[in-house]
């Protein structure tokens, strides 16, 4: 049986900003709590590829590759996930949800007042670490 690979991308602002998606009651993880963007990646796809496409699917923004910036493989929820950064100036007007309950642009430093779960506490806290390397 195959590994199935995912991957988690944080998208951040200027003024260090970060737009989370809310999981909606139907969601078959975190149900009801904010989220970092991502998916599975499908067969035949780079975790790189998937990061793009799945930021199309459900926000209807496409990125070029090259802008996606690789964090780190976590192995937090029992499998791989490549954790990555879109670090980009995009006008929330812009940003068409097409998946999920909704979304919410908060400054990084307040994630832990808003509805979380572990897998995003885990996330910031790579993107945190990331940030801070030199």
């Amino acid at each position: 049986m195959a590994i199935s690979i995912r991957t988690a991308i944080c998208i951040l602002l200027p003024g260090d900003r970060i737009v989370l998606q809310f999981r909606d009651e139907k969601a078959h993880t975190y149900p009801l709590s904010f989220t970092n963007w991502g998916g599975d990646v499908e067969e035949g796809e780079t975790a790189l590829e998937c990061a793009c496409r799945e930021l199309e699917e459900e926000l209807d923004i496409r990125v070029n590759p090259a802008e996606m910036i690789f964090i780190c493989t976590d192995t937090f929820t029992g499998a791989p996930r490549d954790i990555f950064l879109l670090r980009k100036d995009i006008q929330l007007s812009d940003l068409r949800l097409g998946e999920g309950g909704g979304f919410v642009c908060v400054p990084r430093t307040e994630i832990g007042v808003i509805p979380s779960n572990d897998i995003l506490k885990n996330d910031i806290e790579k993107l945190n670490n990331y940030l801070s390397s030199p």
